[in-house]
């Protein structure tokens, strides 16, 4: 029979969880002012990671849209909204068709 595992073993992982999905939730909210209230539905942040932003789009105008002429002002607008220097650049991707 195995024995419990104290809270001790698992508290790290929680903890490291719990400042992704608040660091996610920042950026989420960043990249929504980032594109205004019309497209921000179809956006969603994937990730972070080495200062690259990956930002899922599920419209293919919009993604058109945002990765050929709006993604240095959306880095830009993004970093002012969190207060620092975070994303260096932003890749996109096309989403949105897992469900249909």
């Amino acid at each position: 029979m195995m024995q419990p595992r104290s809270l001790g073993d698992f508290l790290p992982s929680i903890l490291r969880d719990l400042g992704h999905k608040k660091r996610r939730a920042a950026l989420q909210e960043a990249l929504e002012h980032a594109v205004g209230e019309s497209a921000a539905p179809s956006c969603h942040v994937v990730g972070l990671r080495a200062g690259r932003l990956v930002i899922e789009v599920a419209s293919a105008p919009l993604f058109a849209e945002l990765r050929g002429f709006r993604a240095d002002e959306l880095r830009q607008a993004i970093n002012a909204e969190l207060g620092r220097p975070e994303v260096t650049q932003i890749l996109f991707r096309m989403g949105g068709t897992s469900n249909v």
